[in-house]
């Protein structure tokens, strides 16, 4: 919540936000009040609506009126979404919990940084009684909101905001400039009694015939890779400064296209023309009409090779059709970016070399830092593969994945092991859990066994083993000794003999071959067992791109590395969304202004174009990971530190003032004697306590002392049970951890039998403690239930 409205913990308690006087002054008109009919006639002719929901609404108690809109204007035939800022609300999540009590569907739900892109292509914002959250103001520099999320309501074609006066400011304290924009309807008065009227409207005077063929459309108006997404009008008014060029790939295993006509219809939007190969999407399954719908020119080969920036999935490959390599295609070109691996295709890499004025863009080689996780190809097709990867391995394997109860019995579920909790490792555990079977799973490395664990795999190693981290630069796998290995080897051949499906993703930077299963663990195995080596260098029996039935061991062994091939479509799509998350990232400019491919640069400076770029003005920069190693490792010890608080060698204690004056005069010298003082204040307290107890015991009587045991036990188990929930977890479990302080229960129970018949101030205190705990468990319990309904 603090992250959304940037500001600090205490800032956002004790104090409250300074007006200031922006910049630039918005333009104004002198009246936008508009009512319920004006409402509905700019609401009929829209077809993409996003409701903004805020404090209003809750105050206003009119959720169900909002949902009721919304379900009105999806019968109609209209592409309906929530924007759910992170702080709208009087706590995070306010607004989800009070939509799902609406019957607002969850997939209608988007988060802020999900949506907020969207509202330049919506026909209408509808605000719903917000104020700073949908406030520019946080775009100007000097406002007291600079720098706080908003929603870009004001980008939309049409903004309504329901208030039920003008003026008022929010929490912030400031004006909101945005309410006398050109594009803003001022929808002033009740919420309830404006709601109604809507909705009234909408009742009455819609016509079924009007919309007829919206009805008869799926509800969700979802827009597919082949579906028209930009007419020819529209068009022309987008500007193109950069021209983007997508070859076919001719690779005979690859059926990928770079770009789906989804991403082509926002980069023509971006500013960019876009050029396509004719044919490049037919394997995936999309034709060149669809691309020309969405904005894209269908050109031959030279065409789309020449243009500014080419994009490709796989490294530059030889032309069979032709007879040229197709580095010979690049003549124009300034940018390309592909999978080139520089380890493994150095011809390629020679080649491309040899070009003036071309830089090129590993998709492989984009640092593993979370700036880049949304450019990042390999996770991508990673998660696709570890997914397929389970797939195929129950398509060889002869058994249910899940248990099984019978008339017959019960048969056990299927034991699948992985091996590297990578992205590709732990895609195959979800799946794997998914299907009911018992999952297993081994990492060289300390936060990958943590992963898999977190998505319910059990973490098998040996002490030895887990005594080595196997973590080394960015994240990877580093390489292990000999003595190492032979210990994985030895440890996998007395853990596989029980698995019905292996599935072995390991792989180390530099290495092209990591034998991890030899061929004596493969003869142990049950008959009829699967090993998918996805890695491809894993087993000593593999044979790559093949798969075969070992004869002497009856052992299934899959050399497949790559399954993205068996759902090109959705692979696709991924690739494509990350082709243009890069494009974005490389067009960004000033934050009040709007990012276009004029603003198209790439600056070496950055940290993920400086590993991602590996050749540049006729030479390669790419540094090979043996390299990387090597220069981490040179570092001299103060670099590595100063990314870190400096470490002092021995913590100082928390000092009051008299110990602070005596740290003061003495300088360091005095932490050895301040701890010592600390011990013996600490001496004295759990001292003076037991001094306490005895003398209570022996000053009262058995009933008094069983109430202050009571007491001390409740003390006790409240902190852990209370206290122990991750502070991440209270706003999402905040119901949970209501109902678990109904641990008071117990000691207010115990305190409501009376005493010799009498009833005494104990007993008011229990029946007091029991009411209010009564509040916090019956409550807890509702909010329950409402955060259900969101993922019903």
């Amino acid at each position: 919540m603090c992250t959304s409205m940037n500001r600090s913990f205490l800032q956002v308690l004790l104090t409250r936000f300074t007006a200031v006087t922006l910049a630039v002054a918005p333009p104004t008109v002198a009246t936008n009040e508009v009512n319920s009919q004006q409402v509905y006639e700019i609401l009929k002719q829209a077809k993409d609506i996003i409701i903004v929901p805020g404090y209003g609404m809750a105050a206003g108690k009119g959720q169900k009126q909002v949902g009721q809109l919304a379900k009105l204007l999806r019968k109609q035939g209209k592409k309906v979404r929530f924007c759910l800022h992170p702080v709208a609300g009087r706590m995070p999540g306010h607004m989800n919990i009070l939509l799902s009590e609406a019957k607002v569907p969850i997939n209608m739900m988007f988060e802020l940084s999900n949506i907020n892109k969207d509202f330049e292509n919506a026909d209408v914002a509808f605000v719903v009684g917000c104020n700073d959250t949908v406030n520019p103001a946080a775009y100007e520099e000097g406002s007291a909101i600079f720098g706080m999320a908003v929603c870009d309501v004001w980008k939309a074609k049409h903004v309504f905001v329901m208030k039920r006066k003008r003026g008022g400011v929010g929490f912030a304290g400031i004006d909101n400039a945005m309410f006398d924009y050109e594009n803003t309807g001022m929808y002033l008065g009740s919420l309830n009694q404006r709601l109604s009227e809507l909705l009234a409207l909408m009742e009455s005077q819609y016509n079924p015939e009007e919309v007829k063929l919206a009805v008869d459309a799926p509800t969700e108006q979802v827009v597919t890779s082949t579906e028209a997404v930009i007419s020819s009008e529209e068009l022309k008014k987008f500007k193109s400064y950069k021209t983007i060029g997508v070859p076919k790939e001719i690779a005979d295993d690859e059926c990928r296209v770079a770009l789906i006509p989804k991403t082509i219809t926002k980069l023509r939007k971006l500013g960019f023309a876009v050029n396509v190969e004719s044919g490049a999407g037919e394997k995936a399954g999309i034709i060149d009409n669809d691309f020309e719908r969405a904005g894209a020119e269908i050109v031959d080969t030279k065409t789309a090779w020449s243009s500014e920036i080419v994009i490709k999935i796989r490294e530059p490959l030889h032309d069979k059709a032709n007879n040229k390599p197709e580095a010979d295609y690049i003549e124009d070109s300034k940018v390309l970016v592909c999978g080139i691996d520089p380890a493994i295709h150095k011809t390629q890499m020679e080649e491309l070399k040899l070009h003036d004025n071309l830089t090129v863009w590993s998709m492989r080689c984009v640092p593993r830092i979370t700036r880049a996780q949304k450019l990042d190809t390999l996770s991508s097709m990673g998660k696709l593969d570890g997914y397929r990867a389970i797939i195929e391995a129950f398509k060889y394997y002869r058994g249910f994945a899940g248990p099984q109860f019978t008339a017959a019995g019960k048969i056990d579920p299927a034991k699948v092991f992985v091996i590297g909790c990578g992205v590709i490792g732990l895609a195959s555990i979800g799946t794997a859990a998914g299907l009911g079977a018992k999952v297993q799973a081994f990492d060289a490395r300390a936060k990958g066994r943590s992963d898999g664990e977190s998505i319910g795999a059990e973490i098998v190693i040996d002490e030895d083993l887990k005594a080595d981290e196997g973590a080394g630069v960015g994240g990877y796998a580093k390489e292990m000794g000999a003595d190492y290995y032979d210990k994985q080897r030895a440890f996998f051949k007395r853990v596989l003999k029980d698995c019905d499906i292996v599935v072995s993703t390991a792989r180390v930077p530099g290495k092209s071959e990591l034998i991890l299963i030899n061929e004596e663990t493969v003869r142990s195995m049950k008959r009829g067992s699967v090993i998918m080596d996805v890695s491809g260098m894993n087993c000593s029996l593999t044979k790559k791109g093949q798969v075969y039935v070992d004869k002497e061991s009856q052992v299934t062994i899959s050399g497949i590395t790559s399954f993205v091939g068996e759902m090109p479509g959705q692979a696709s799509e991924l690739y494509s969304n990350n082709m243009f998350n890069l494009l974005e990232e490389l067009c960004q400019i000033p934050k009040n202004k709007e990012n276009t491919a004029a603003n198209f640069t790439i600056d070496l400076k950055d940290e993920i174009a400086d590993e991602a770029v590996v050749i540049q003005h006729n030479k390669i920069r790419w540094i090979p990971y043996s390299e990387r190693v090597k220069q981490a490792s040179q570092k001299p010890p103060e670099a590595k530190t100063e990314k870190r608080a400096p470490k002092p060698p021995q913590p100082k204690p928390e000092a009051g003032p008299l110990t602070q004056k005596l740290i003061d005069k003495e300088g360091d010298d005095a932490v050895e004697k301040v701890a010592k003082m600390d011990l013996v204040s600490s001496s004295l307290i759990v001292g003076s306590m037991i001094v306490l107890a005895l003398s209570l015991a022996y000053a009262t009587d058995i009933g008094f002392m069983m109430n202050f045991l009571i007491f001390t036990l409740a003390l006790i188990i409240g902190y852990i049970v209370i206290w122990g929930v991750d502070p991440l977890l209270h706003a999402s479990l905040m119901s949970e951890t209501n109902a678990i302080s109904g641990i008071i229960y117990i000691g207010a129970m115990l305190q409501l039998y009376g005493y010799n018949g009498s009833f005494q101030l104990p007993n008011v205190c229990g029946i007091t403690a029991l009411f209010f705990a009564s509040i916090n468990v019956f409550g807890g319990f509702v909010l329950t239930d409402r955060m259900l309904g969101m993922i019903s």
